[in-house]
C-alpha cells in the first residue's frame, strides 16, 4: 500500500497526489510545447489518470503548536468525491457568472471564438487578488461568490489558485467552452490546480489556425497543450503565475510538476469545440533583384517574407503579365503583374 505525504505549495491544495490503493492507469495524454517548427514532448507535464474511487492524500496549510512557523496537516479523500465538489462549485448556468462571461466577450461575435476565452483570461489575471485560504483548511468557493468577492474591491475574483480555477473554467464554460481543472503536484513546490480549455481534434485546420493565432497575438513562440494520444484531443493550457519563467498567456508553460490529474467538468456534456477568429487572407510579400534590370538581364523574384496570419503557407503562385512596349518593337517584356500564396 503506497501513502506519500506531500508539502503544501503557497498557492493552495495538494490534491493531486498519489495513489493509496491503487496503480495509475496507462497515460495517453502526452504534453507538448508547439511551435512553427512542429511538437516538442514535455515530459514533466504528462497526464496522470487515475480511477474515481482512488483515494489520494494531500496536504493543508497549518503552523506548528508555537504559530510562529508555517506546517501543514494531511487530509485523504477519493478523486470522485474532488470531482463531484469541483463540478458544483463550477456553478454552471449561475446567473452573476454568465451575465460576466457576456460581458468579457464584448463584441467578439461568434460560436465560443479562441479570441473569446482569451479576453476572459486576460481579465482574470490582470485582475486578480490573491488570499490564502484558513490555516489547515483548504476550501474550494462557488464560482459566484468568488466573483461577488473580487468585484466588492473592483477585482476579478478574490482567493486562491484553486477559486481562481474554478472561477475561470465556469466563464469558459458559460460561454460554451469545454473546461476541465487539472491538479498538480511538484515534489518540491507543493501542489498547484490549473485549469485547461478545450480546442478540438489534432487535425483540424481550426485547431491549427487557432495555435497560428496565439503565437502572433501574444508575441510568443510556443504554445503548450496537452494532446491525447488515442482520441487526438487537444486541450489549450489556461495557467498562470507570475514567477519567472511562468504561464502568462493562454498556452502558457506548464507547471513542473511529478503528478498532473485531470477533473472534468459536467462528463456526460459532449466537448464542445472553439473556432477561429474570421479566417484571415495570407499576407504575399515580395521583393525582386536588381531593382532597376536592363534588357535581357536575368530578375530574381523571393516571395519568401510572405506569412499567414492564422495558417502555415502551403506553396506559392507567381502570374506574370505580357506586354508589348513600342519603344522596343518586337521584343516581349514580362512584367509581375501579381503574386498569391496559399495557405492552410
Amino acid at each position: 500500500m503506497l501513502l506519500i505525504f506531500m508539502k503544501l505549495h503557497s498557492c493552495l491544495l495538494i490534491l493531486t497526489a498519489i495513489l493509496a490503493l491503487i496503480h495509475p492507469i496507462v497515460c495517453t495524454e502526452i504534453a507538448y510545447s508547439i511551435n512553427p517548427n512542429g511538437e516538442k514532448a514535455i515530459a514533466y507535464a504528462n497526464m496522470t489518470e487515475y480511477n474515481g474511487t482512488d483515494v489520494v492524500s494531500y496536504a493543508t496549510s497549518g503552523y506548528a503548536t508555537s504559530g510562529s512557523s508555517r506546517g501543514t496537516s494531511t487530509n485523504t479523500r477519493t478523486l470522485e468525491s474532488i470531482q463531484e465538489e469541483i463540478t458544483r462549485k463550477i456553478n454552471r448556468c449561475n446567473e452573476l457568472v454568465r451575465d460576466k462571461g457576456l460581458d468579457l466577450v464584448g463584441k467578439r461575435s461568434g460560436p465560443q471564438r479562441i479570441d473569446q476565452i482569451c479576453s476572459i483570461y486576460d481579465y482574470m489575471v490582470n485582475n486578480w487578488t490573491f488570499v490564502s485560504d484558513p490555516s489547515g483548511l483548504d476550501l474550494f468557493q462557488y464560482s459566484n461568490y468568488t466573483l461577488k468577492k473580487g468585484s466588492e474591491i473592483g477585482s476579478s475574483g478574490k482567493e486562491d489558485c484553486d477559486d481562481f480555477s474554478i472561477l475561470l473554467a465556469s466563464l469558459v464554460d458559460s460561454i460554451g467552452g469545454t473546461p476541465r481543472i487539472m491538479l498538480a503536484y511538484n515534489w518540491t513546490a507543493g501542489g498547484h490546480a490549473y485549469t485547461e480549455v478545450y480546442l478540438g481534434k489534432k487535425n483540424d485546420k481550426d485547431v491549427g489556425r487557432m495555435l497560428n493565432w496565439l503565437r502572433t497575438a501574444y508575441k510568443v513562440n510556443d504554445v503548450y497543450t496537452h494532446i491525447d494520444s488515442e482520441s487526438g484531443d487537444v486541450w489549450l493550457n489556461l495557467d498562470w503565475w507570475k514567477d519567472p519563467g511562468g504561464a502568462i498567456h493562454p498556452g502558457g508553460t506548464f507547471y513542473q510538476a511529478a503528478t498532473q490529474v485531470p477533473i472534468y467538468i459536467q462528463e456526460d456534456v459532449p466537448k464542445t469545440p472553439l473556432t477561429s477568429i474570421e479566417n484571415e487572407l495570407p499576407k504575399p510579400l515580395f521583393n525582386y533583384t536588381p531593382i532597376q534590370p536592363e534588357v535581357d538581364e536575368e530578375v530574381h523574384f523571393d516571395a519568401s517574407g510572405s506569412f499567414d496570419p492564422d495558417g502555415k503557407i502551403m506553396d506559392y503562385e507567381w502570374d506574370f503579365g505580357v506586354v508589348r512596349s513600342p519603344m522596343l518593337q518586337n521584343q516581349r517584356v514580362y512584367t509581375f503583374t501579381r503574386a498569391a500564396v496559399n495557405s492552410r
